[in-house]
């Protein structure tokens, strides 16, 4: 019978428990990469939760500036209206001209929201009819820009240009005489105006 000594016996119990040991490693590993390939499921009910989950809203950021108490930057919802942002700006004062805003219209992101003054021109707008005309048939000398002012007999856009700077800088006309303040019309030109014009 074959006989091994002591040390090839040491060397025999390497080898198998070395074998064993990587047969174990492999067989591991093995189920390690099984289970990280597997896909995860998701359930109907994590489904549902995520899409029943609520969602915050985006809030519209808004400029309303003008004929309003309160003019700045607000924050509405995406829903919200001008009139909407009128309101959020502390209302309209008393002397703002709502008929020249659409307060129906839908608002955007960045959107500004601009009120007007009553009687106030915007340039290029042949549609404006001033609301306060209390004196038919003349023209309100406060209210009138440069073009209505060149059509009155001897004022050019030269001395519309300078009534409209004398109004900027002096407040509005408490008389129609005022108007002879403007330099470039006397009393020549005044007497060819004064039953055109008013103050109101």
């Amino acid at each position: 019978m074959f006989q091994i000594g002591r040390k090839e016996q040491v060397v025999l119990l390497i080898i198998i428990a070395a074998l064993l040991f990587g047969s174990g490693y492999r067989l591991a590993q093995h189920k390690m990469e099984n289970k990280a390939q597997k896909p995860m499921l998701v359930t109907g009910e994590e489904k549902t939760e995520e899409a029943t989950k609520p969602t915050i809203p985006q809030k519209l950021v808004i400029h309303v500036s003008g004929a309003v108490k309160s003019p700045g930057v607000y924050k509405l919802n995406q829903d919200s209206r001008v009139v909407d942002a009128v309101k959020m700006a502390g209302g309209a004062e008393e002397n703002a001209n709502l008929d020249r805003l659409n307060l129906a219209a839908p608002l955007t992101d960045g959107q500004k929201v601009h009120v007007l003054e009553i009687n106030t021109v915007v340039e290029g707008d042949s549609s404006f009819v001033p609301i306060d005309a209390a004196v038919p048939g003349k023209m309100n000398i406060n209210s009138a820009n440069e073009a209505e002012l060149s059509t009155l007999p001897g004022i050019g856009p030269a001395l519309s240009k300078r009534i409209i700077e004398y109004r900027t800088n002096y407040g509005s006309f408490k008389a129609i005489e005022e108007i002879k303040s403007v330099s470039g019309i006397g009393d020549k030109k005044y007497d060819d105006i004064k039953s055109l014009i008013s103050t109101y």
